[in-house]
């Protein structure tokens, strides 16, 4: 993350079709998942070491059917 960027309160985040992902100076950080999506089956699909955040948003368990 750029200085002036983390200094204005500004975050770095990566968001994808199975959850949300933020930069951090020590990494990246699940901040958050689909619906119907685990931590477990993205920590499994990234080849790069996350961290879960506490608490973690893991969204509704089942994904909302469309009317």
């Amino acid at each position: 993350m750029h200085p002036a960027a983390h200094r204005q309160g500004l975050r770095d985040r990566v968001v994808t079709d199975r959850g949300v992902l933020e930069v951090t100076d020590g990494g990246l950080v699940l901040v958050g998942t689909a619906p119907g999506v685990t931590a477990a089956e993205i920590t499994a699909a990234t080849d790069a070491a996350l961290t879960l955040a506490e608490p973690l948003d893991e969204g509704p368990k089942e994904p909302k059917e469309q009317q």
